[in-house]
């Protein structure tokens, strides 16, 4: 009796002290900046696979990452989503709609434990862009796509500022 007294006080000591309420989590987060001198190429030897990459070039390359909440107290719960596109040096303003999207490479793609991480061209939306000074471009992005693990499609938007890398 004595034992069992003993292990009841024990167990009832690491339920009160042993479980915090912590709230250890981050918020999502997106970021967009832009990179000159740049071009987005793809570097897949097999032409059935995108794998686009950020090289040197002539061009402006933009770059959206959005990263999902995520906790210090679970495992494999980092998740993001990520697009790219690119624009002609020079451009003080740009409008990319639908099949003009492909001339902007528009790419997308998620990463993260249980996603998917295929890479996958955007050919529904709409992308404006107005440069603001030499560090600073006002972005309005609503682009519209279907990936492997959602149900129907998927929309991601984003209206605010680029910043220079």
């Amino acid at each position: 009796m004595r034992y069992t007294i003993l292990l009841s006080v024990c167990f009832l000591a690491v339920i009160i002290f042993g479980c915090k309420e912590e709230n250890d989590c981050t918020d999502d987060t997106t970021s967009v900046h832009f990179l000159e001198n740049s071009a987005l190429v793809n570097v897949s030897l097999d032409s059935t696979i995108l794998n686009y990459t950020v090289i040197d070039g002539d061009n402006v390359v933009f770059i959206l990452n959005h990263d999902g909440a995520q906790c210090n107290n679970v495992t494999d719960d980092e998740w993001g989503e990520h697009l790219k596109f690119e624009v002609t040096n020079g451009t003080d303003q740009f409008t990319f709609e639908n099949d003009g999207l492909a001339t902007a490479k528009c790419i997308y793609n998620q990463s993260g434990a249980w996603v998917p991480s295929t890479q996958q061209e955007i050919t529904q939306g709409l992308i404006i862009g107005q440069q603001i000074d030499a560090s600073t471009w006002d972005l309005n992005i609503t682009v519209t796509l279907s990936t492997p693990n959602t149900q129907g499609d998927l929309q991601l938007t984003f209206s605010g500022l680029a910043t220079l890398n």
